[in-house]
């Protein structure tokens, strides 16, 4: 029924139970609470953490949300968005104070509640009615809540639901406390939360002709009861469209006013859906930040202030670009007659320009932006200021926040998640019949969508079939690295979590197909369409040679860099870049590297293999692995036993070998290395110095110098990189690898 009166809003609801699990009271609500603001932050980050909210809490529910609000007005946290964004909140019932009259307090009141809510309530009755300091807090919390709300920044509406129908309490007559039940009748029914303890003093309140458990259900649209509430909840969605529409209002603004519309005037027809005020404003928002130094050397303010003199210097030339771009559009729409007064010539003329100069503010933008994230994540001097850099205006404005949480993941900022948060019921995977059930991956749908399972084994704890402690640390660490809002690119799938198979021995990571087309042969991996087979009746499977495209295989090299730039950005190692894990899906009846496979029509490239990923600067695993299969693709050093640190420059190193293997399209181990030959022999720099060599006389005749050159600096990367910091490093990346791959692969060789 909500929706019908609230048209486009997103609705959520977060259920919990009152099974306090041996936790006092306090504890309890602030768990709940931390729980609350962190999924919704993860579903704004999802959506875009602009929208206005409106909370509707029932009972105890209401003491779970004012904890909640309370804690996002906190210092520093990242949750005061969600504060700054709330327009409105409806209670219902909820146990704030006592019997006004002094019959009994706001604590002999909440345990009424929970005694009359029954069920697993009854713990948190238990909790209420045992624990002095937990009775307390709660009404200290009432009252800081109270407070909290009149303060002029955080100020929003409240109204207030209660009864006005009493309740049955002959069933929990025994367990309610002697001062609650003495106010009842001879018949033992009463108002449960009474108008005087369900309101907050100066909000509005409204008595709904209901019992207490009946608050928040509704007959029908036309409910008397149900119209009281929503057209309040109405009222607030109203007031966000207005605030929103004053938040990026030109109205104090002459210049950018006049700019708007000349540029509505004359917008041309394929940008017809752009909001012109809202451009406009973004663009000379974005002009303000020009200085983030003031002349005394202090910082403005702003996060930008605290960015090195060379980042500020790139941003700032951005910024003055933009705004000579911001000042020719003026020159033009100061100069401009009525449309009415000029010719279809002169109209179309003036198109153009509106056009170029549209063109020019959204790539300058989009390039400021670009810079100031990769700054805001990679900068040195920022890395103990991660947390400040996510509450900042300027990094919201540019769309930073959710790669900043994402590093502050990945980085162990942030709290484990609990287990129950990301492992799934093996019985919530449908697995798909006739699909590909062997190997590492498998087929199936979770929530009725279509997902990919990716198969890892571990050795469990001795005399069990658990996995080490350690490793499920790992796994869950990873996951929700996967299934966070904030893609590292199109290249990785979103996660949606684990199932543990104890029997065989596996995790499984389970991640949505973006594109299920009717998927049903097996995923193939990058080395199993260098070679394919011929399968025709009558004869033996025979190898042979799939010839693909130059032109294909510079996008398939540009998507796979793209994908580990992604990860970097947010301070993420792969430590598994191999052509195993670089993975396509191909369409149905048609089997990867079979008759009638093209590469082209395959679903991907898509990264996985990333149950070693982790942040660079954690713990390096240094356990010995002698194989030369896996050794191939690793750097000199981590070869065996490694003594060093796995670093960017490592995965570079190995996305190198993998580029090798492109421009030849054939496995590492089919390219006739001496030092592949004799695997007790192999040593580790004497092959780098082969594939070097290989790349300065043999690659360059089969793909060219550029893509030579992107190989030869991959393979070199932690000597060219030796002395750079982070960022340095990443941009040397992003120009001498990523930026050469788009360009070819945007050649249409």
């Amino acid at each position: 029924m909500l929706p019908a009166v609230i048209p486009n809003s997103r609705i959520y609801t977060y259920d919990w139970n009152a099974n306090l699990d041996r936790k006092p009271a306090t504890q309890f609500l602030l768990g709940h609470a931390t729980e609350l603001l962190s999924k919704l932050y993860m579903e704004r980050l999802r959506d875009g953490n602009d929208r206005p909210i409106i909370f509707i809490a029932s009972c105890f529910g209401g003491l779970l949300l004012a904890k909640a609000l309370y804690r996002a007005a906190e210092t520093g946290i990242k949750y005061r968005d969600i504060l700054k964004s709330t327009v409105g909140v409806a209670f219902l019932g909820t146990p704030f104070q006592g019997s006004h009259q002094g019959f009994y307090t706001a604590a002999q009141l909440r345990i009424a509640v929970a005694v009359s809510m029954g069920g697993e309530a009854s713990n948190l009755a238990k909790y209420l009615n045992g624990d002095v300091n937990a009775r307390g807090e709660l009404d200290e919390l009432v009252r800081l809540f109270t407070e909290m709300v009149y303060r002029k920044q955080f100020k929003f509406s409240i109204v207030c639901f209660y009864e006005t129908l009493p309740t049955d309490f002959r069933a929990v007559l025994k367990s309610l406390p002697p001062e609650f039940a003495e106010q009842l009748g001879d018949d033992k029914i009463g108002i449960l939360v009474q108008e005087h303890s369900a309101c907050l003093q100066g909000p509005e309140r409204h008595g709904l002709n209901v019992r207490h458990a009946m608050l928040s259900k509704y007959a029908a649209p036309d409910d008397d009861d149900f119209k009281a509430v929503s057209s309040h909840l109405w009222e607030f969605a109203e007031e966000a469209r207005r605030r929103r529409r004053e938040k990026v209002s030109l109205r104090d603004d002459p210049y950018g006013l006049q700019i708007a519309k000349w540029l509505m005037a004359y917008r041309p027809e394929e940008v017809q859906h752009l909001d012109i005020e809202t451009f406009v404003y973004e663009a000379r928002r974005f002009e303000k930040w020009e200085n983030p130094i003031n002349r005394d050397g202090s910082s403005s303010g702003s996060i930008l202030g605290k960015l090195s003199q060379s980042v500020q210097s790139v941003v700032g030339q951005s910024l003055r670009r933009l705004s000579s771009i911001v000042s020719s559009a003026a020159v033009y729409a100061a100069g401009s007659s009525a449309i009415g007064e000029k010719t279809a010539a002169q109209i179309a003329a003036e198109s153009g320009v509106a056009r170029k100069v549209i063109h020019d503010i959204e790539e300058t933008m989009a390039g400021v932006r670009t810079q100031t994230q990769e700054a805001l994540l990679l900068e040195p001097n920022l890395l103990d200021a991660i947390d400040e850099a996510t509450i900042d205006e300027v990094a919201a404005a540019v769309g930073a926040k959710p790669a900043l949480d994402l590093r502050q993941n990945v980085l162990g900022h942030e709290p484990a998640p609990e287990t129950e948060e990301l492992e799934l019921p093996r019985d919530s995977i449908r697995f798909r019949p006739g699909g590909a059930k062997a190997g590492r991956f498998q087929y199936g749908f979770f929530e009725e969508k279509p997902v990919v399972v990716e198969r890892i084994p571990y050795t469990p704890v001795e005399g069990s079939t658990d996995v080490p402690p350690q490793d499920l640390h790992r796994v869950r660490r990873m996951v929700a690295r996967l299934s966070h809002p904030e893609r590292t690119s199109r290249h990785v799938l979103r996660c949606a979590g684990y199932v543990q198979d104890r029997f065989e021995k596996q995790i499984g990571l389970v991640f949505y197909l973006e594109n299920d087309s009717g998927t049903a042969s097996p995923p193939a991996g990058l080395h199993d369409l260098y070679h394919g087979s011929s399968n025709e009746p009558g004869n033996a499977a025979k190898p042979r040679h799939v010839r693909v495209p130059l032109g294909l295989r510079f996008q398939l090299a540009h998507s796979l860099a793209v994908a580990l730039e992604g990860l970097h950005r947010v301070g993420w190692v792969h430590k598994g870049v191999e052509s195993k894990n670089l993975v396509f899906f191909p369409p149905a009846a048609i089997e990867a590297g079979g008759p009638g496979m093209d590469v082209s029509s395959l679903t991907g490239p898509y990264l996985f293999g990333f149950e070693w990923a982790r942040p660079e600067d954690a713990e390096t695993d240094l356990t010995s692995d002698f194989s030369l299969k896996n050794n191939a693709y690793r750097h000199p050093n981590r070869w065996g036993k490694p003594n060093v640190k796995f670093t960017k420059a490592h995965d570079v190193y190995s996305l190198g070998v993998v580029l090798l293997e492109l421009a030849c399209w054939k496995s590492i181990f089919g390219l006739k290395f001496k030092n592949l030959k004799d695997t007790s022999r192999c040593e580790p720099e004497a092959l780098r110095r082969e594939m070097l060599k290989s790349v300065g006389e043999d690659i360059p005749h089969l793909v060219g110098q550029s893509f030579s050159a992107v190989v030869e600096t991959c393979l070199r990367f932690d000597e060219i990189t030796e002395r750079f910091d982070e960022l340095r490093t990443h941009e040397e990346f992003k120009e001498k690898v990523v930026g050469v791959l788009r360009r070819l692969a945007m050649a249409g060789v």
